[in-house]
């Protein structure tokens, strides 16, 4: 990856109706945004929102077709794409995020851990959160409510995660609660969002596309409305991957494992 300055990553929002939700069109209404954002793009990441309530046809295994159309865009447009389904596996549902290389393979899932109230209902949390390697970055993924609790943005920054993944569904916005993920854990947060005007509230109250440094500043935001924005961020020109952050607290370096073992409970 040498000579390559930076990388560009998208972050998508979609906006929901109430008839689309309760008519459980979410993956129309996705692919249909994918066809008019990913073209001409030139990301080399793009981050979809956590899924809706799907169709029941719609649960399917990694190998299942909505894998394989999400498959087939990232192939087709020469994007990591990551992406949500309902995974069903061992007789359960998952609430999943999947990334999709450019050859349009599964090089890494993650099932939501924390689920929101009354989400436990018909879907399964996952067990756990593992940092994984792209070609400019080490990074991560967290769902919507995961973002919530600060102890899954540290899990993966420990495991040298230096961007973060956060796709959700209905979040409220809370810039504060991002930025200080961010700062931390000295990542990147990348957030993809969907607007749910199921719920009668004013679109600009729900979390959407967000590309937010290391110290909190955000670096791009969409509006409400369907789109993608984008940020380039650079990469060092010797190794061709991320910049290292120059932090002015160097959190994580500073801590104490040993002394925390009571959250180990």
């Amino acid at each position: 990856m040498a000579g390559k300055v930076s990388v560009r990553i998208g972050a998508a929002t979609l906006v929901i109706s109430k008839a689309e939700k309760e008519g459980r069109l979410f993956y129309d209404r996705l692919f249909g945004l994918c066809e008019r954002v990913l073209p001409g793009c030139g990301c080399d990441i793009v981050v979809l929102p956590e899924r809706s309530a799907v169709r029941e046809d719609q649960k399917q295994p990694l190998d299942g077709a909505v894998s394989r159309r999400f498959g087939e865009l990232a192939g087709r447009h020469g994007v990591y794409l990551v992406a949500p389904l309902a995974e069903a596996a061992g007789g359960v549902v998952y609430n999943t995020q999947a990334v999709f290389s450019p050859q349009g393979r599964v090089v890494h899932t993650y099932r939501k851990v924390h689920l929101a109230p009354g989400e436990e209902k018909d879907t399964a949390e996952g067990t756990c959160f593992e940092a994984f390697d792209m070609p400019w970055l080490r990074a991560g993924v967290l769902i919507c409510y995961d973002n919530h609790f600060p102890e899954p943005s540290r899990c993966l920054a420990v495991q040298g995660a230096s961007v973060l993944f956060w796709p959700a569904f209905g979040d409220l916005r809370n810039l504060a609660r991002t930025a200080t993920r961010c700062l931390d854990n000295n990542v990147y947060m990348i957030g993809s969002g969907i607007v749910d005007m199921a719920c009668n509230q004013p679109a600009e109250v729900f979390s959407r596309g967000l590309i937010m440094d290391p110290a909190g500043k955000v670096l791009a935001e969409a509006g409400p409305a369907d789109g993608l924005v984008t940020a380039e961020l650079p990469l060092d020109a010797a190794t061709g991957r991320l910049a290292a952050y120059a932090a002015s607290d160097q959190y994580l370096a500073r801590r104490r494992p040993k002394s925390y073992q009571v959250l180990s409970g």
